[in-house]
């Protein structure tokens, strides 16, 4: 493993952020823990609303856990990236969603207006579905040079 202050900023600054991104992963997993611990020892019926949250969450939590995992110890998949090409198209899909749902709630409180937010959320899930075709078209997949992976292959 190479010291701390032999890496470069760039280096660092991903470890952090896979570390915060990380635990906010771990923090999230612990809310659908809660959710489902709530929900098996609740005697009232089960609502929709504490579903949805858990069906929301618990993805999130996914990504956000395998993400951070992936920036803090410098181990990207064989693609080269931090998510496999099916996930940008998951988080695509979620993000489509998300702005479709923007769309409908505004056209029913009569807001259209307001929906201009989902037009962020249209372009990054474009940008998702980009990133999912380069890296499908990979023939090959390689590891990045200077990971913990191919650093393993080697010795």
């Amino acid at each position: 493993m190479i010291p701390l202050r032999d890496q470069p900023a760039s280096q660092i600054f991903a470890r952090l952020v896979g570390t915060a991104f990380g635990f906010i992963g771990l923090g999230l997993a612990s809310l659908a823990a809660f959710i489902v611990w709530r929900l098996t020892e609740s005697r009232d019926p089960i609502g929709a609303a504490p579903v949805v949250l858990l069906i929301v969450v618990a993805p999130i939590a996914w990504f956000c856990a395998s993400t951070g995992w992936r920036l803090a110890l410098n181990r990207p998949n064989r693609y080269g990236s931090i998510i496999r090409p099916w996930a940008w198209r998951t988080l695509a899909a979620i993000f489509l969603l998300l702005a479709i749902t923007a769309v409908v709630v505004s056209s029913i409180e009569g807001k259209l207006l307001s929906a201009w937010p989902a037009l962020g959320a249209v372009a990054f899930a474009l940008l998702c579905m980009w990133r999912a075709r380069m890296l499908g078209r990979l023939v090959k997949p390689e590891l990045p040079s200077n990971t913990s992976l191919e650093r393993t292959r080697e010795g």
